[in-house]
């Protein structure tokens, strides 16, 4: 039984290529504030990890960021 819907974004991969399509179609100016926007999340949480006495990350371990890129 089918229901018609579209199933290539129904897993990880799938998903994660969307939301990169997603943010290639968009503007530079949409996509600089995303990126800001996302830093002051960023900043919001750290600043409660630091108010209940955890640790936070200042920068990601090395090879975190872009760890994918290179990858044939």
């Amino acid at each position: 039984m089918t229901d018609g819907g579209d199933w290539r974004f129904a897993s990880w991969e799938g998903h994660r290529l969307r939301q990169h399509r997603e943010f290639q179609a968009l503007a530079f100016r949409e996509k600089l504030a995303i990126i800001e926007h996302l830093g002051e999340v960023a900043a919001f949480f750290a600043e409660r990890r630091r108010g209940r006495g955890l640790p936070v990350r200042s920068h990601p371990p090395e090879g975190a960021a872009g760890g994918e890129r290179g990858a044939t």
